[in-house]
């Protein structure tokens, strides 16, 4: 429809079938405000970040149609409302380039720092249920005889771990107990490395 509309602007079947497609379009957008209402969506957390990827995806998807003519929303508005998936992606793997080369120099600094400790005893606990209740047992235990550190509260991931590395273990530690968690296939595997 967007190249036959770029061909054949002046068509009355032309502008008929881009009605027709605006008046769709409506109809969508009509379904989505009623599945809203309903309860139907479930929120995201609003962070600084999702903040900002949907206000320039809005930007990007609304300015043009606010421009002067009377035929420029009919012909922008279905276009760019299937555009608006595709930018938003974009947009979120864009934003996660920084983050990502943080993590990483993190994680990084992080093996660099236990690599150095050579007598130190590493417990890693994992499994289903259990495992904060476990590690604050075992923690207690230790912690007796040895200076022993743990990760904090239910912190389980390798960049939660690899800061708890970077902030809390010393040359003094004896004993660092992890709870490692696994949200997706390979975690385990880059927790152990780590």
């Amino acid at each position: 429809l967007f190249l036959i509309f770029l061909i054949v602007r002046q068509s009355e079947v032309t502008i008929s079938i881009f009605w027709l497609f605006w008046l769709l379009w409506i109809f969508e957008a009509v379904l989505c405000i009623r599945e809203f209402l309903k309860g139907g969506w479930r929120w995201p957390e609003f962070t600084v970040k999702a903040l900002l990827i949907l206000l320039v995806a809005l930007s990007i998807q609304f300015f043009p149609i606010l421009s002067e003519g009377w035929l420029t929303p009919l012909f922008w508005a279905p276009f760019l409302d299937r555009l608006t998936g595709p930018l938003i992606t974009a947009l979120v793997i864009m934003s996660n380039l920084p983050s990502n080369f943080i993590k990483e120099l993190i994680i990084l600094r992080a093996r660099h720092k236990i690599s150095k400790l050579s007598l130190l005893k590493t417990v890693a606990i994992t499994g289903s249920t259990g495992k904060t209740s476990t590690k604050e047992f075992l923690k207690q235990i230790l912690s007796k005889k040895f200076k022993t550190a743990a990760t904090g509260g239910s912190t389980n991931t390798e960049i939660g771990i690899a800061q708890i590395i970077n902030d809390d273990l010393t040359n003094e530690t004896d004993v660092f107990i992890a709870e490692t968690g696994a949200y997706r296939e390979g975690e385990l595997a880059k927790i152990g490395r780590l």
